[in-house]
């Protein structure tokens, strides 16, 4: 396991720059964090860990959650899990929901809506809580994802994403700034994609179609229309043998923290925003290579 971590962050291809961005200071980095998307045997969906070493320690323990600490190394941080309700298909209900592990101490006040306790233990609680709501909407054109964020019942935050039905790029927007998931094209599938700051000029999806025919006319709009690369996500390296839990893909993204941490607690909100969509956008993938269909997912 730590030659496979070894070799996918010392690839070039995965590298994030951390050099200082004046054009974007909101996405300025000082350290790449790998966040392995696994399938685990007898459970519905797909878990993100936050780190490699979380991964590899919840596999050393069994597949059950280790000693809690404050930290939660060696926990899940999302669990992705398909709806299946009516209303999913008219887009009034979710028709996927991320969950997210929450450690506190066993004195603090809950202040979550909805919740499960998983496990108590050394004064620590660890609760499950539906963190963010996926609705999709469909078009004759365009697919479109709303992430709705109000786990607390109170403040709601929405992310949206959105696809030509033709085609897997996925535009979205994250600090009032455009941004792409994009996979090159290949005559054979391609299962790397990755997020891209778009330059002012470049038209988006997410843009009202005055918005869009001004760019796609303007100078601004010709040549580069990618600006820096903040993520990337792979299915390099994951593991094609049956196995209780397995590695499906990888999410390499650049964060801004005082110290590295390797647990579900003190993870920057970006790092969570973009680790939903890499959920998403993995779920969408696997859906699709399961019908062997060549079309985009829905």
């Amino acid at each position: 396991m730590d030659y496979l971590r070894d070799k996918l962050q010392g690839d070039e291809k995965f590298r994030i720059d951390l050099s200082k961005n004046v054009t974007h200071p909101a996405f300025q980095y000082n350290r790449e964090r790998c966040l392995p998307i696994s399938q685990i045997f007898g459970h519905r969906g797909f878990f993100l860990f936050p780190s490699e070493n979380s991964y590899d320690i919840f596999k050393n323990t069994k597949f059950n959650y280790g000693l809690l600490e404050p930290g939660g190394v060696g926990i899940p941080l999302f669990h992705i899990r398909k709806c299946y309700h009516l209303m999913s298909f008219s887009g009034r209900s979710p028709v996927f929901i991320i969950y997210k592990n929450i450690i506190l101490h066993e004195k603090e006040n809950v202040p979550f809506a909805k919740y499960n306790v998983i496990r108590k233990e050394n004064g620590l609680v660890l609760y499950e809580v539906p963190y963010c709501e996926i609705y999709r909407r469909m078009g004759l054109l365009n697919k479109e994802y709303n992430l709705v964020f109000s786990f607390d019942g109170i403040t709601t935050r929405q992310l949206l994403m959105i696809r030509r039905s033709y085609n897997r790029d996925l535009f979205t927007n994250i600090n009032d700034t455009n941004l792409r998931w994009h996979v090159s094209y290949s005559p054979l599938k391609s299962d790397q994609f990755r997020l891209a700051i778009l330059e002012d000029g470049a038209p988006s999806l997410l843009d009202d179609s005055e918005t869009r025919r001004r760019k796609k006319s303007s100078d601004s709009s010709s040549g580069k229309r990618e600006n820096r690369v903040i993520a990337h996500f792979t299915r390099r390296h994951k593991d094609y043998l049956p196995k209780i839990i397995s590695k499906e893909s990888n999410l390499i993204i650049g964060e801004w923290s005082d110290s590295p941490s390797y647990g579900i607690s003190s993870i920057p909100w970006d790092t969570q925003a973009l680790s939903c969509q890499a959920l998403l956008i993995h779920y969408l993938e696997d859906e699709e290579e399961k019908r062997g269909s060549n079309q985009p997912a829905n």
